[in-house]
């Protein structure tokens, strides 16, 4: 277990980063987490997301930054079906090579998570290739996004 709570290390990095580039300040808080060895997990739960949002929320707070001016970002990978029994074909054919991890569901369970996201207050998701799967690409440019037009 890490000797260090990751909160002070995110404080941390917002009081060195306040006034620079939110890029750098995003590098440097990951880099702090993962050198405290924390895992840098793939997909929390909502509530998850709640509580780091409404944790870097205080941080922002005792740092004197507007909240509102960071892009609260998540990086997602997917690896959508149209239904179950295709849900099932693809997790099958698909874990030969290693586990997967991330999403991996139907387009509605898909639509259904990004809205809890958005909900939660993640206003830019970036999609991330799981498995280099061209249908789930499809499947989310085609049915996915524009829901969120």
């Amino acid at each position: 277990m890490p000797e260090r709570e990751p909160e002070k290390i995110v404080a941390e990095a917002i009081e060195r980063h306040a006034k620079g580039d939110p890029a750098a300040l995003a590098v440097a808080i990951i880099e702090r987490l993962w050198e405290a060895g924390y895992e840098i997990r793939p997909r929390p739960d909502i509530a998850e997301v709640r509580n780091k949002l409404a944790v870097l929320r205080g941080h922002c707070d005792a740092a004197s930054r507007d909240y509102d001016t960071i892009e609260k970002t998540r990086v997602q990978a997917w690896l959508l079906a149209r239904d179950d029994a295709e849900v099932v074909a693809k997790r099958e054919r698909l874990t030969a090579r290693g586990p997967l991890r991330g999403f991996v569901g139907t387009v509605s369970e898909a639509i259904d998570l990004i809205g809890q996201y958005q909900d939660a207050g993640i206003n830019m998701l970036i999609n991330s290739d799981q498995r280099n799967d061209v249908e789930s690409r499809e499947l989310f440019a085609s049915d996915v996004m524009p829901h969120f037009a």
